[in-house]
Order: C-alpha cells, then structure tokens, then sequence
C-alpha cells in the first residue's frame, strides 16, 4: 500500500496514434480498468494509468488534436470506472496526464486550457471532490520538432519548449536531446537537455518568483479562447459519432491525425512552415 509507480496503460492512444496493441480493444480496455480496479482498492498511492497525449502529438496531430483526444479518453476511462462502482474520488486522484510540448502558437494556453476543462467535466458531469478534479500534467518536449539540419539549433528549440511547458505550469517535465533526430541521444547532448532545466528553474529568477506568468496578456487569452474553442468542438464530433469508443471504430481519430500529419510535413516542403536551415536561411 505504500508503493508509488505509474503504468502508461493508455490503450485508446494505442489505438489512436501509436499501434502498440497486443489484445484487441474491448479486451486491452478490460485489462486497463482491471488494474485501475486492483490499484485503487490495494495500492492507493499508484497511479494506474498514465493519459497520454505526447505520443498523439508525435504521431502527427495538432495542439488542439493532442489535448482534446487525451483529455476525451480521460473521461471515457473515468466513465468506464464510474460504471463499475468505485467511486470518483477514489480513482479521480489517481489519473494523471502526459503532454507533448512544441513551439506552435497553441501551446501558450494548451495544458491550461486542458486543465479547466478536465476540471469542469470532474465536477459537472462525476460530482468529483477537488482532488480528482486536478490534472496531474507531465510534459515532454517534441521530439518532432527537432532536426537534423544544423541539430544545435535543437537546443533552442528544446528550451523554448521547456519555457512553454513551464509557464503552463507542468508538474513534471522531461527535454529531449538534440541530437535525438538521427541517433540513440549520448551523454553529452542528454546532460545539454536536463541542463537547460536546471538553467531555466535554478539560474533565472522567471520560475522562482513567477508563474503563469502570461495570464493577463490579451494575446495569451485570445489564443486561449481559440484552443478552448477548438478542443470543444473536437469533444462535439466525437460525441456526434457516439463517444470515445465508437469514434475509434470509425477510425476518427486515427484520421484525423494522419491528415494532420500530411498536413505538416506539406507545410514543411512548401515553406509555410518555416524550420531554421531546412527550408528557410
């Protein structure tokens, strides 16, 4: 009872992005409620599953994608546990969320916006307490957004996520290594990483004193009322469709990333996707 873990566990991000399933849907989605089940009652301090949306952003979905298809799943899992009768602030705590970070405009407000309408949905629709209403937030920086055209500019990159990240107020973060996008990452570029964290959190006084610290820019708040926008209206597709799981059988999802993704690397060929000594200086 005193052991604390995560498991990943996420089946529909298996499903949706990332095609890792051993057992088919209905039986991988059993299997996931099971050991949340199990963890609840037996190993209160475990966290069960582990939402991700990092491996939906990388498999080449929008901002707007990532956050509304991981924060949709986190629902449907909370129904799933609902129907088997344990009680929302039970298992509520023990959800946790795992976030991509990348440098389009959307991630100024994405973890945030995530975060209030997990909050809301906890509240409104499972009566949950204030504990099962947070969104435990790790974040990772995009892998996809690193290159290997002139690769030390993925330092800058990585930092600029990590600036992201943190103004979002992650509860965890990890910085990937640039030299990622052709090798296993070596020690001296994995050392680079985890000190732009510390650079960032221990030499700067921005993290120290400050967060959430674009709140009141009417910038900020407009992108963010257009991601809140956006992320909602990918929850009312998918409920046209009949929930998270019929929408999987529809394959929306998983169309929707893989248009997204063509859309990308067309952005990146054609130039309107600027990557510095790719395709642009």
């Amino acid at each position: 009872p005193k052991l604390r873990g995560n498991i990943q566990d996420d089946m529909c991000k298996e499903v949706q992005a990332q095609n890792e399933t051993i057992l088919p849907t209905e039986a991988s989605l059993r299997v996931l409620c099971d050991m949340s089940e199990w963890t609840t009652k037996e190993m209160p301090r475990w966290y069960p599953v582990s939402i991700s949306g990092y491996h939906i952003g990388e498999a080449g979905a929008t901002p707007v994608q990532q956050a509304a298809y991981t924060v949709s799943n986190g629902f449907a899992y909370a129904e799933m546990l609902a129907a088997r009768g344990i009680p929302v602030d039970q298992f509520g705590p023990r959800l946790s969320f795992f976030l991509d970070c990348g440098l389009d405009v959307e991630y100024i407000a994405l973890a945030r916006v995530s975060r209030r309408i997990w909050a809301i949905g906890m509240r409104d629709v499972f009566d949950a307490g204030s504990k099962a209403q947070m969104f435990k937030l790790h974040t990772q920086t995009s892998g996809r957004s690193l290159v290997a055209a002139e690769f030390k500019n993925n330092l800058t990159r990585t930092a600029a996520e990590l600036m992201l990240a943190y103004m979002n107020g992650t509860n965890s973060c990890h910085s990937n290594s640039a030299d990622e996008p052709f090798t296993t990452p070596s020690e001296e570029w994995i050392r680079l990483a985890a000190h732009g964290q510390a650079i960032l959190l221990d030499e700067s006084g921005i993290f120290k004193h400050t967060m959430n610290m674009l709140t009141g820019s009417p910038g900020m708040k407009a992108v963010e009322r257009a991601v809140e926008a956006a992320i909602l209206e990918e929850f009312r597709r998918i409920e046209e469709l009949g929930g998270v799981l019929s929408a999987i059988e529809h394959r929306y999802q998983r169309s929707q990333i893989q248009n997204a993704a063509h859309r990308y690397e067309q952005q990146i060929y054609d130039g309107t996707r600027p990557i510095i000594a790719l395709n642009k200086y």
